[in-house]
């Protein structure tokens, strides 16, 4: 109970006399609280050090199991996208607790293990085959010289061919695909072994045909020119054997053959040799089950993002060794073996455990995993493994670099994308109910990039955070311009423009959080007030009473606020919608659509004036958000968020003074977000865990 005074949604519940607490009592009453809970030691509550609590064993989600899947595997295909869609709670879907199994999930990802493998561990069977003229074979001739090596200086090494006559690649299997071949050739008119004599080079009236085929098939014929020349064709062929012919067609003409390449299948998966060569690092015809461990001990590391132990290679190998018995070759068996290690817990899960019942560092290694999921939703790299390896991650100013290094990373742009996008209705505005009736798809993605490309821009600049409310700049594309009734001159992508003298301002009147909460037909005042509460305030308002009617359509000439005044008339709802209504109302000037607009959909006027509980007054959305970036209550909601989103663990669950703390940072940090991020990233909340209860001895 203690913790959960300390939030400002407690204490803004509870009525002093009638009125409801001023941001002095709050802070005040905050700050005995803290002073209690250490007096007493409670455990989970600013005990003298700031509790981590336990760990939640998360599963990698649809996202994060892509990400992985690609850098480890230097893959561009996303198996997880078959999965079943991930569980989100507190807005995250990061949140082990929330997080379910099912026979779905174990059968996408023995496919999905089983295909990635395959693909990793493919041996081309491509063709880039050239043939020499010595190495031909002769199919058939009748001139006495065919077929026989040119000794002239400055021609050594060409195939003499006269009268029709074929020269062969002999067979070769292949496999079904399209193909290049390419001969290079020239011909002449008379005999050029006479070195008296020059080539005499064929004409229009006198040419010189190649052809080219696959055995008896043919596929195109050449003119040739007195010069060597390059010729080339393609062709389709099925599975099986075949050879690749290059014939003289003319009869006593000559040509000088000097080679035919064969390319393909040109239209076969691309197949990367470095990634096999990455995965088998040693020789496993010559070392055997030696080099399986090997094997199994250069991939396991990086897939579950530590050393693998002896038990645990000792288990691979028994499987390998089980496999072969039963009549498997070595390299199909290790391929079960790498398909064992993508279907372990080790790597769909984080997995944190042990029995330290007091806060204590987490190992290197899930360091270097809580640190590399957090930012880029994805395995640690090379550099961040190394260091987990040899233990100096651990040590402050080394982890301190890392964060520094991770964050000017492209990658780290995952970040805005998995965070930002799930926090302030990034994601959600892709599928909200105005989308597809209202406003087209594309509209909605312009809204989610302006979003995006406002965060980023915060973030890398190190600007001052609550700007994010009462920016007065976005970007938009042509189409979003338009929308929102902004002049589209001169632009094109998605562009930074001002919004000085418009009706717009920050995050609150962008398309994203005004969209999502909106039905069909009309926004809505308590879903918008609810979801600032909530994601922006972290003051989520009660459910409504299960004896309170629903709320009805106004009648004829009754605006939507009227109804709403009539309704929280109720005892039960007077409290949450007092706090949520007239957020609602700042944004009623803002339809289902996001467009603004002076009337509602009756025709009649719009009053976006409102009164929070602490007195505070407004006269539209532009002035709420004022109140909102002065507001002490945004910035320990913005921290809250992040540790939430780091950690997937409860809100309501969190150190409440490891959060102040951070917020206290933000503010101290000119609040800049990035610089809340270094200092969540090296805080204890994130470095330290304990053990839950039924782990502890």
């Amino acid at each position: 109970m203690l913790g959960r005074l300390v939030h400002d949604d407690e204490l803004r519940r509870m009525p002093q006399g009638g009125a409801w607490w001023s941001d002095a009592d709050i802070n005040a009453v905050r700050a005995f609280v803290c002073e209690v809970a250490r007096a007493e030691e409670t455990p989970r509550v600013c005990d003298g050090e700031l509790d981590p609590g336990a760990p939640v064993i998360a599963r990698l989600t649809r996202d994060e199991y892509n990400r992985t899947i690609r850098d480890l595997l230097k893959t561009t295909s996303s198996p997880a996208d078959a999965f079943p869609p991930d569980e989100r709670a507190f807005g995250f879907d990061t949140s082990g607790a929330v997080q379910t199994t099912t026979l779905l999930h174990v059968e996408r990802w023995f496919d999905a293990a089983r295909a990635v493998i395959d693909e990793a561990l493919a041996v081309p069977r491509r063709y880039d085959l050239r043939i020499e003229a010595e190495q031909v074979q002769v199919v058939s001739y009748f001139g006495a010289n065919t077929g026989h090596p040119v000794d002239d200086p400055g021609y050594q090494g060409l195939m003499y061919i006269y009268d029709p006559a074929w020269v062969s690649s002999g067979t070769l299997p292949f496999e079904a695909g399209r193909y290049r071949i390419t001969a290079r050739a020239m011909g002449c008119l008379d005999d050029h072994w006479d070195p008296e004599r020059r080539c005499q080079a064929p004409t229009e009236q006198s040419p010189v045909v190649m052809r080219i085929a696959a055995g008896t098939e043919p596929l195109q014929d050449f003119s040739l020119t007195g010069e060597l020349q390059t010729y080339a064709t393609e062709v389709t062929l099925v599975d099986g054997a075949t050879d690749i012919r290059v014939g003289l067609l003319t009869s006593l003409r000559f040509m000088y053959l000097d080679s035919f390449l064969v390319e393909g299948p040109l239209d076969g998966p691309a197949v990367d040799p470095a990634v096999r060569d990455g995965i088998v690092v040693c020789d496993l015809e010559a070392e055997g089950i030696e080099c399986a461990r090997t094997i199994f001990a250069h991939f396991g590391r990086k897939a579950w993002r530590r050393p693998l132990g002896d038990d645990e290679l000792d288990r691979l190998e028994v499987l390998v060794v089980d496999n072969v018995t039963d009549g498997a070759s070595l390299e199909e068996a290790v391929k079960l073996g790498l398909v064992a290690v993508l279907l372990s817990p080790h790597f769909l899960y984080r997995v944190e455990l042990d029995t330290g019942a007091d806060a204590h560092p987490v190992t290197p290694h899930e360091l270097a995993a809580r640190l590399s999921y957090f930012l880029w939703r994805t395995m640690p790299d090379d550099e961040l493994a190394a260091l987990a390896d040899d233990g100096s991650l651990q040590e402050a100013d080394v982890l301190a670099a890392q964060v520094e290094r991770m964050l000017v990373d492209v990658r780290a742009q995952t970040f805005v994308e998995s965070m930002a996008m799930q926090w302030l209705a990034g994601d959600d505005v892709l599928t909200a109910r105005p989308v597809g009736p209202r406003i087209s798809p594309e509209l909605a993605q312009s809204m989610r990039t302006e979003l995006a490309l406002v965060f980023t821009e915060l973030i890398e600049s190190e600007a001052d955070f609550r700007t994010l409310l009462d920016a007065d700049f976005t970007y938009v594309d042509e189409a979003l311009a338009v929308h929102y009734g902004l002049p589209p001159d001169g632009i094109a992508g998605p562009s930074r423009i001002s919004l000085a003298g418009s009706n717009r301002l920050g995050l609150l009147t962008m398309g994203a959080p005004l969209v999502t909460n909106a039905s069909e037909n009309r926004g809505s005042i308590i879903l918008r007030g609810k979801w600032v509460l909530e994601r922006l305030l972290c003051e989520p308002p009660a459910g409504p009473p299960g004896d309170v009617p629903v709320l009805s359509e106004p009648e004829p000439g009754q605006t939507i606020r009227q109804a709403l005044e009539a309704h929280r008339a109720h005892p039960a709802c007077a409290g949450c919608h007092a706090k949520m209504d007239p957020i609602g109302f700042a944004l009623e000037h803002y339809d289902q659509t996001g467009r603004y607009r002076d009337v509602d959909e009756h025709g009649l006027a719009i009053d976006s004036s409102g009164t929070l509980p602490d007195g505070s007054s407004f006269g539209d959305a532009l002035e709420l958000a004022a109140l909102l970036r002065d507001d002490p209550a945004f910035d320990v909601c913005v921290a809250r968020h992040l540790v939430a989103y780091g950690l997937g663990h409860d809100p309501d669950q969190l150190d409440v003074c490891g959060v102040e703390a951070l917020a206290e940072g933000l503010r101290a940090g000119n609040y800049s977000f990035r610089s809340l991020i270094r200092s969540f990233s090296t805080s204890r909340l994130f470095t330290h865990r304990r053990a839950r209860p039924e782990q502890a001895p």
